[in-house]
């Protein structure tokens, strides 16, 4: 959100960009919720041009808003969450350091583990997955990588049995 609005972003070419989420992130910088979001917006609205894929999250309040904005501008879109129409997540199941992950892309059913904590980790690995199908991979490949993907250090990582830490 800094970069879209210090426009550093401006004459980059991209081929897909994912909206995971909107939380009370970034006010020191932003001041207030709307100059956050309208910051964010930024990348639907002015620097996506319409050969390319919106990624958007349809578990989040902001949905609606995001998904009006990328239809006014003819932008493609792959939207994800639990009421995703492209790629839905049928169900989460967690695990000891993993987590069990059911989902059904384009009206094909995929189960896979993936080895990380916190279902945040499964909206951003499943964003992901719709970034990468965007720019004309497979899902099935993509998947496969997903069940390889390794945690931030930090982030959710196991210090010990049953502790974990997180910035």
């Amino acid at each position: 959100s800094h970069g879209l609005h210090q426009h550093r972003l401006d004459s980059v070419s991209l081929k897909a960009a994912v909206f995971t989420n909107f939380t009370n992130d970034h006010l020191d910088y932003h001041q207030t919720l709307e100059a956050y979001f309208d910051a964010k917006c930024r990348l639907f609205e002015e620097i996506m041009v319409h050969d390319t894929c919106a990624i958007l999250n349809t578990d989040i309040l902001e949905y609606e808003k995001l998904r009006k904005l990328c239809q006014r501008r003819s932008l493609k879109m792959i939207t994800f969450g639990k009421a995703g129409e492209t790629i839905r997540i049928n169900s989460i199941v967690p695990h000891a350091g993993s987590q069990n992950v059911s989902l059904t892309i384009e009206g094909k059913n995929y189960d896979f583990t993936l080895p990380l904590v916190g279902e945040f980790q499964v909206y951003n690995a499943v964003a992901a997955l719709g970034a990468v199908i965007a720019c004309g991979e497979s899902p099935v490949s993509a998947i496969a990588a997903c069940e390889k993907l390794k945690g931030v250090p930090g982030r959710l990582e196991q210090a010990a049995k049953d502790v974990y830490v997180d910035y």
